[in-house]
């Protein structure tokens, strides 16, 4: 996979601490047969994005054209029935610039289901080149009951002697609840009608803060750190402090990537910052970029996340 298609979540997840992150809804910009110009990146590109032609969403909900970031510009974006579904164009990355290199996973044709039915959308990156995708809009209300019933049924068939106090939350911000149970996300697929599960890697009972980000796709599960955990950092002895799941925006539910959040110790085994940490970042300025928790707190909530409070009073 190209350089260009590599996911560095950290540039998402701290873009949007640094300074907020411009989201589809707000910022797209709809494309008509007024842009003239195209620029294809390869041959092999152009084969590739072939690959997936069908899609499901849900009314008033958004689904990326995997693929069609590899267009540069596009000479036309057509729908087969505007009032049924509209489509997006991200011609600029949404994702700030601040390392090395710039993700731009996120660009290309994003498509909003406004009407439930089947569409089609018609990509022309060029005067011969024509890519014509299937697109199924879901009605939201149907669609919520099926999931509801799905994890009902889900969690009803695990080991009945444990209590995995499961709870309601839209994690991926798609409109459509997912379930926390014990120490996993479990959701509805609703382009195949199954339930998928995502492994935390945390401790339920340690369950401090969740926040979501349902306009950029983000969850962040917060924990409270464990000393027993500590581990030699390059600056600092570290624990993780929580985790944040950037969601894939081409699929009903996937996590694209995972951010950790590590809090940093001093000698005296109190904490004395926190920094992020993403393993697909290959270098360590991550770990000088320290910031307290009040701060990474209110930056949270200036850039759109929202806390969900606990579904079990004072514990999640």
């Amino acid at each position: 996979m190209h350089k260009l298609r590599r996911i560095s979540a950290i540039c998402m997840a701290a873009a949007l601490l640094a300074g907020g992150l411009p989201v589809i809804q707000a910022d797209a910009a709809q494309v008509g047969s007024a842009l003239k110009c195209v620029d294809l990146r390869s041959t092999s590109d152009v084969k590739h994005a072939k690959k997936n032609k069908k899609y499901t969403v849900v009314e008033g909900c958004t689904v990326l054209i995997e693929d069609t970031e590899l267009f540069i510009k596009f000479r036309s974006v057509k729908v087969s029935d505007e009032e049924g579904i509209e489509a997006i164009v991200k011609p600029e990355a949404n994702i700030k610039k601040i390392y090395s290199y710039a993700d731009d996973s996120y660009n290309g044709v994003y498509v909003k289901g406004k009407k439930a039915g089947s569409y089609k959308v018609t990509v022309r990156p060029g005067k011969k080149e024509k890519y014509v995708y299937k697109v199924k809009v879901l009605s939201a209300e149907e669609t919520e009951q099926k999931a509801l019933s799905a994890l009902d049924e889900y969690i009803a068939g695990l080991d009945s002697t444990v209590d995995y106090k499961p709870c309601y939350i839209d994690f991926n911000g798609d409109g459509i609840s997912d379930m926390l149970a014990g120490n996993k996300i479990y959701a509805y697929q609703y382009d195949t009608g199954k339930v998928v599960s995502v492994k935390t890697g945390l401790k339920r009972d340690r369950f401090r803060d969740i926040y979501i980000s349902k306009e950029n796709h983000i969850a962040y599960i917060g924990v409270e750190p464990d000393l027993s955990k500590k581990k030699k950092g390059e600056s600092a002895p570290y624990v993780v402090a929580g985790r944040y799941f950037v969601f894939d925006l081409s699929v009903p539910f996937g996590v694209r990537s995972e951010v950790e959040l590590y809090a940093l110790f001093d000698k005296e085994d109190k904490i004395a910052g926190y920094c992020y940490h993403d393993s697909s970042y290959d270098q360590d300025d991550l770990w000088y970029d320290a910031f307290t928790y009040e701060d990474w707190q209110a930056k949270l909530q200036e850039t759109g996340f929202e806390r969900v409070p606990p579904a079990f009073g004072e514990s999640y």
